[in-house]
């Protein structure tokens, strides 16, 4: 049951992090990314009111939405197993 609340944690967070709650840097660094430079953002953590300041080249970002995407669709197949389980 921990992982499971700590699972829905990571997801809301990875969620809210590819949301609202950041701010990117101007339209020329994504041209700058393609040449592996650090692209910074802003992110709100839970937890806390002051917003932490996150610099990852573009590819990191992919990777890391990637990431949280995946655990968001692992938890939802986890939730339907468990269902067909209780049925």
């Amino acid at each position: 049951m921990r992982v499971l609340i700590v699972s829905m944690a990571a997801a809301g967070l990875m969620s809210a992090c590819t949301t609202t709650a950041m701010e990117s840097t101007p339209a020329t660094g994504v041209a700058e990314a393609a040449a592996g430079e650090k692209i910074c953002k802003k992110e709100t953590v839970i937890g806390s009111n002051m917003p932490q300041r996150t610099c990852l080249t573009q590819a990191e970002w992919d990777a890391r939405e990637r990431a949280g995407l995946k655990d968001v669709d692992d938890f939802k197949r986890r939730q339907s197993e468990i269902s067909a389980v209780n049925n």
